[in-house]
């Protein structure tokens, strides 16, 4: 607390609202040193990390969206690095065909990196403020960021220099992305024994009807040469699709998971 300027009685507030904080988190009581308010005070430094690595990490997603595709830049003809210009400008397809691209003016790619840049500074001072004050459990965590967001960086130092035609930020800002608090916490309750025991229950009795269903229908319909329907005057037999185990195992996948759609 000296070393904050508090008060005997500051620190004492201070120690007792980090208390109360934790235990709204649902965490447990902090170890409290003889210096908790600087502790606390590291503590809300941690977060605001955090917090801003989040910010960051949103941007380069959103940024995804709107920067020029790394495809695009490859062959002659195009605009500027600084011009504001629409897909089929940027990614014309081949004989006047329809790229099929979202139709947004994206930012100039000169721009984008620019963006791209910051948001990775963001990201790298954010992972080495973790690092240097070695927050509980987020080592391991953070040397990963680390190598993601330097390979963003040098990902796009590549690409300013040479325009290639192919990135690695997709990759590394979805790994970004997985390093996310959240996102981390959100694998952990999804894959663990007890939900994978569950789902593969229930994957084991989906394929077992599957299984079971081909053999018998393949048993019944392969000799069957009656016609069932047509289809565009093409006369459909009865043992299409139930010739072999194979075909009726495929039948039957396709009927079990696309039962709720009609066009199929």
């Amino acid at each position: 607390a000296p070393l904050l300027g508090l008060s005997a009685e500051e620190a004492a507030a201070e120690e007792a609202a980090w208390v109360l904080e934790r235990s709204f988190a649902r965490q447990g009581l902090p170890e409290l040193c003889s210096d908790a308010a600087s502790a606390r005070a590291l503590h809300a430094k941690l977060l605001r990390a955090e917090r801003w690595y989040g910010r960051a990490v949103a941007g380069l997603v959103l940024l995804s969206f709107a920067e020029v595709p790394a495809w695009c830049h490859g062959g002659t003809g195009k605009p500027d690095m600084w011009a504001w210009a629409p897909g089929t400008d940027w990614c014309p397809a081949a004989g006047g065909a329809s790229a099929r691209l979202s139709g947004v003016t994206y930012l100039p790619p000169a721009l984008g990196l620019g963006l791209e840049f910051a948001l990775l500074a963001i990201v790298l001072g954010s992972l080495f403020t973790e690092l240097a004050h070695e927050a509980p459990g987020a080592t391991e965590v953070t040397k990963w960021g680390i190598a993601f967001a330097m390979g963003g960086l040098l990902d796009a130092a590549m690409f300013g220099v040479c325009r290639l035609p192919l990135r690695l930020a997709f990759l590394l800002r979805a790994g970004l992305v997985m390093l996310l608090p959240d996102i981390r916490k959100m694998f952990v309750a999804i894959f663990n024994y007890r939900v994978l025991a569950e789902v593969g229950t229930v994957m084991f009795f989906f394929l077992g009807t599957i299984l079971m269903g081909a053999f018998v229908w393949m048993s019944v319909l392969r000799t069957d040469n009656a016609i069932a329907f047509t289809e565009e005057e093409e006369a459909v037999r009865a043992s299409k699709g139930f010739t072999t185990f194979g075909e009726s195992t495929y039948s039957m996948f396709v009927s079990a998971a696309t039962s709720d759609f009609m066009g199929v």
